[in-house]
């Protein structure tokens, strides 16, 4: 991986390749994760991802450890238009085994901003504490925002995030 953080575009490493890939680059049905791929473990994991994963609408506000991201190429269709347009799919899975999807360009660049900061799951000493809330726009447009729920933060110099 280029680096010890995902930044801007760079989110994760494509598993069919050494390079780093987008997730707006993704091809309908790629997937691009923080999970280990190069073990059976690790493929029968993004995979049992990508088929049973809950909703985060129905985990509004509810903390969990973040451990690991997914995303996936999709295609969505516009409610008003029909058009299709690609998308990405985002899949929070959390220390404890449970999984939760979205279709959300506000997760996506919320995650970039976090792993920009904290760099890639793989890196971090323990997961991280976070939520997703539901937000109003100006225009009155609804979406999802990664909000990080730490709590008291100890008065200690940061540690520097591990090598992958």
């Amino acid at each position: 991986m280029k680096g010890d953080s995902i930044m801007s575009n760079e989110i994760v490493k494509n598993q069919s390749t050494d390079e780093v890939t987008a997730p707006s680059d993704l091809a309908r049905g790629g997937v691009a994760t923080t999970i280990d791929m190069s073990t059976m473990k690790g493929k029968v994991e993004v995979y049992q991802a990508l088929a049973d994963s809950e909703s985060i609408a129905d985990h509004l506000e509810e903390p969990f450890q973040l451990k690991d991201i997914i995303f996936q190429g999709v295609e969505v269709t516009s409610q008003q238009t029909g058009e299709i347009t690609p998308a990405t799919r985002t899949i929070l899975v959390a220390a404890d085994g449970r999984r939760f999807s979205t279709v959300s360009d506000t997760i996506v660049s919320d995650l970039r901003t976090l792993t920009a900061i904290f760099g890639s799951p793989k890196t971090w000493d323990e997961p991280l504490e976070v939520s997703v809330e539901e937000r109003r726009g100006n225009n009155k447009n609804r979406f999802y925002k990664l909000v990080t729920a730490f709590g008291d933060v100890e008065d200690k110099p940061a540690t520097k995030a591990k090598k992958a």
